[in-house]
Formats: C-alpha cells, sequence, structure tokens
C-alpha cells in the first residue's frame, strides 16, 4: 500500500523540477495532479472486483502489479525519452545550478 500512497505528491513537484527545469513547472505540476484525480476516477472499478472475488486481497494485489508495471515503464521507456529531452534542451544535468546567483542573490536554477 505504500507504494503508491502520499509520497508521490512531495516527489511530483521536485522530479518535474529536476527533469523539466522550473520555467514552465507550475503547468506541469497541474498536469500531474490533474492525471492523479482522473485516476481517482478508477475507484469504482476496484469496488467491482472485489464484489466479483469477494475480497479485498484482490484489488490490493492488483494495484501492487499495476505499480510494479509502472515501474518497470518508467525505467524502460520514461529514461530514455527523459535523456533525449536532456540532450535536446542542451543542458547537461537540469538539477544543476548555472550562470551564478540572480540579482536578489538567489541561486538560479537550470532552465529558470
Amino acid at each position: 500500500m505504500f507504494l503508491a500512497w502520499g509520497e508521490v505528491y512531495s516527489l511530483f513537484s521536485a522530479l518535474a523540477g529536476d527533469a523539466f527545469g522550473t520555467k514552465h513547472i507550475g503547468k506541469i505540476y497541474g498536469v500531474l495532479y490533474c492525471a492523479k484525480g482522473i485516476g481517482a476516477l478508477f475507484v469504482p472499478v476496484g469496488n467491482l472486483l472485489m464484489e466479483w472475488t469477494g475480497t479485498w486481497a484482490t484489488v490490493l494485489y492488483t494495484v501492487a502489479a499495476m505499480d510494479l508495471f509502472a515501474a518497470f515503464l518508467a525505467i524502460v521507456a520514461l529514461r530514455p525519452v527523459l535523456a533525449a529531452h536532456i540532450k535536446r534542451s542542451g543542458v547537461a544535468n537540469p538539477a544543476t545550478l548555472d550562470d551564478g546567483p540572480t540579482p536578489s542573490g538567489q541561486p538560479k536554477l537550470a532552465g529558470a
């Protein structure tokens, strides 16, 4: 259950910023947050699965299998896409700082 519980809220913004920079982070985070809400629409499917099988164990094992499949896809499909995006952007590492501090003295993040 803890594999896909609340930690995604804290990780979404950090990972999106590291992967795509901070210039459009509000839009990117909005899309990610909406996707989580759309996923909540599948709750009735879990209820139907429990009614058909008579146990919540089937629902939990199904969701765990879907989590593992998503992790597999992140490694196999998302990693090459992200690497290509970083290569096209010309930034060696989007999480690194570049060009020193801004006029306010705060460090400037890549892509900002």
